[in-house]
C-alpha cells in the first residue's frame, strides 16, 4: 500500500500545532481540576485544624485553670503547714515548768505574780510565811538544769516571817521535764 502524502507542510505544522494545543488544553484543564481540588482540601483542611485548634486552646484554658485551682491550693496547704511546723517548733510547754514550781513550793508560799517570758526569763514575787519554804524554792531554782543566772536577793531572807519576795532567772533550755 501506498500512501500519499498530499497535505501541504504548513497545513502538516498547523494540524500538529492544533493536536499540541489540543493535548495543552486537556492537559491544563486536568491541571486546574487537580488545582481545584487541592485548593479545596487545603482550605477545608485548614478550617478543620482551626477548629481543632480552637478545641484544643478551650481544654487546654480549662486545664490550666484547673491546674491553677490545684496549684494555689496546694500553696495554701503548704502555707499552713509552714505555719504549724513553725508553732510546734516555737511551743514551749509552760504548764511543765508551773507544774515543777508547783511541786518545790511550801503551803506557805504565796505567789502573787509569775512572770514567764522567753526574752526577760522567769520572774517570781510572793510572800511566804517561813523562811524554810523560800529557801526550797531557791534551791529549786538554782538545780534547775533549764535555768541561770538565779537571782534570790538576800534581803529575802532577812526576815523571819511574811517575807516579801521576788525571784528572778534566765532560761538555759525550754525543755521543762
Amino acid at each position: 500500500m501506498i500512501t500519499l502524502n498530499i497535505i501541504s507542510p504548513e497545513l502538516k505544522k498547523e494540524i500538529k500545532l492544533k493536536n499540541i494545543y489540543q493535548i495543552l488544553k486537556v492537559e491544563i484543564f486536568f491541571a486546574m481540576i487537580f488545582i481545584i481540588f487541592y485548593l479545596a482540601s487545603v482550605i477545608s483542611s485548614k478550617y478543620i485544624l482551626k477548629s481543632y485548634l480552637a478545641e484544643i486552646t478551650q481544654k487546654n484554658n480549662i486545664a490550666n485553670e484547673a491546674t491553677n485551682e490545684t496549684i494555689q491550693t496546694v500553696d495554701n496547704i503548704n502555707k499552713k503547714l509552714v505555719e504549724v511546723a513553725k508553732i510546734q517548733t516555737e511551743n514551749i510547754n509552760w504548764l511543765n515548768l508551773l507544774e515543777a514550781i508547783s511541786n518545790n513550793t511550801e503551803d506557805d508560799v504565796r505567789y502573787n505574780k509569775i512572770a514567764i517570758d522567753t526574752k526577760s526569763g522567769l520572774a517570781l514575787s510572793g510572800i511566804s510565811s517561813t523562811r524554810e519554804g523560800l529557801i526550797k524554792i531557791k534551791k529549786f531554782l538554782e538545780n534547775a538544769q533549764y535555768l541561770s543566772d538565779v537571782n534570790f536577793p538576800i534581803s529575802n531572807l532577812l526576815e523571819k516571817k511574811d517575807i516579801n519576795f521576788n525571784i528572778t532567772a534566765k532560761f538555759k533550755s525550754y525543755d521543762f521535764k
